[in-house]
């Protein structure tokens, strides 16, 4: 038989494996049927790879595989065999015992057929199912320079960005958000605070500061605008001395406001930003305590405001410090709340609509302003109309310290 001239059809493959079972060879029937087996099993494997190089490829173009019709399938070998090869052609008379192991022979082929076949689409579904999910990520996630950003619509509580938001970070220039929190809820602003030596003596070297003067009387709300528009360490350890009677107890007061707040990613060493591996937060931490903090009617006073100027007195020398958040003036609607170098907690609000976001770990100054203007427009371009607004920001619930007595 001239495997290059036959159909593939039940009847020849009996005849084939009968002639096999017959044919005068050196080689033992078992031999000449695993032969025939692994050449069926080649040719299976051939075609299951040319399904699923077609499959692929209608699922990489979109595309709707056309009908195919039915036809017979013939031996896709298009070279002549060997003569060593090709069997010998015999009579057709096949014995009973024969024909019984033939047909048990053609089912087991079926089944072996069958069943990689089953087994090749299963293992192409989950692998596609598999993929889906992290392709999905990648198209709805903005093109952003920094580790990781968060961005939600407070008003209505929606999710807008979400890119790596719980990974641990550290806290940067981000950590006075929460001493500015804890400080105006805990302690009269309208009090004094002496700055003093020993005070300004715990701040590391090189650190940045408001150049607050030893000897000078402020009030603790003075002491605020320093903290957050210069990232002023020295007001913050002034405040921690004034509010808790001394840093460390002002640092457990920081963490259980974070506790209050159910920011499980965040934890406190110091009032400003110091380099400590345990002094950490998230985008998406660092989001909620900015949405928290402008439901401070004080604290929203001051990070919307791009100057603050404090003449002399007897009391102290005059200060003025401006906001470097230079996307007040840039941003239609920015009404908050830290920039810094590398990182920022932002804010803004349209068509009665608030937006707060975080960005962690840009450099330089210019791409860290547009990631945040791009953020915000792709905020508020996925927020649909809204024929009956609610001008008042939403609580975020009963949560967080009050004045501990």
């Amino acid at each position: 038989m001239n495997y290059q001239d036959e159909w593939f059809a039940p009847e020849s493959v009996e005849e084939q494996i009968e002639q096999h079972l017959t044919a005068p060879d050196q080689l033992s029937e078992n031999t000449r049927l695993l032969q025939d087996l692994q050449r069926l099993t080649a040719d299976d494997a051939g075609r299951l790879a040319r399904i699923r190089a077609r499959l692929a490829e209608h699922l990489a173009n979109d595309t709707e595989r056309k009908p195919v019709p039915i036809r017979r399938y013939r031996y896709p070998q298009t070279q002549p065999l060997a003569p060593s090869l090709l069997l010998p052609q015999l009579p057709r008379q096949i014995p009973r015992r024969s024909r019984f192991l033939t047909n048990l022979l053609s089912g087991l082929v079926a089944v072996l057929i069958m069943g990689s076949m089953l087994a090749a689409f299963t293992l192409f579904r989950s692998q596609q199912q598999l993929a889906d999910v992290p392709l999905k990520k990648l198209v709805s996630a903005p093109p952003i320079h920094g580790t990781a950003a968060f961005l939600m619509d407070v008003t209505s509580g929606k999710v807008i960005v979400d890119i790596n938001s719980h990974a641990r970070l550290p806290l940067f220039d981000t950590a006075e958000i929460m001493t500015a929190v804890v400080a105006i809820e805990n302690a009269n602003l309208d009090q004094s605070v002496v700055i003093e030596q020993g005070t300004l003596d715990e701040l590391v070297p090189s650190t940045s500061t408001a150049y607050l003067q030893v000897g000078d009387q402020l009030q603790l709300r003075d002491l605020l605008y320093g903290l957050l528009f210069s990232s002023g360490n020295d007001a913050a350890v002034a405040i921690a001395h004034a509010v808790a009677g001394n840093t460390q107890k002002f640092v457990e007061m920081m963490n259980e406001e974070a506790h209050q707040l159910q920011l499980d990613g965040t934890h406190f060493t110091s009032p400003y930003n110091s380099v400590d591996l345990n002094n950490y937060s998230n985008a998406a931490d660092l989001t909620r305590l900015g949405s928290y903090a402008l439901q401070l009617s004080v604290f929203a006073q001051i990070v919307v405001q791009q100057n603050y100027a404090l003449p002399a007195t007897r009391e102290h020398h005059s200060y003025l410090w401006h906001n470097m958040n230079s996307l007040l003036t840039a941003y239609t609607g920015m009404n908050g709340v830290q920039l810094n170098y590398g990182n920022v907690v932002f804010s803004a609000r349209r068509n009665n609509h608030l937006l707060v976001g975080t960005e962690l770990g840009v450099q330089p100054m210019n791409l860290l302003v547009s990631d945040v203007k791009m953020l915000l427009d792709r905020g508020f371009a996925s927020i649909p109309p809204d024929p009956t607004p609610t001008p008042t920001l939403p609580s975020l619930g009963n949560i967080g310290s009050r004045k501990r007595g």
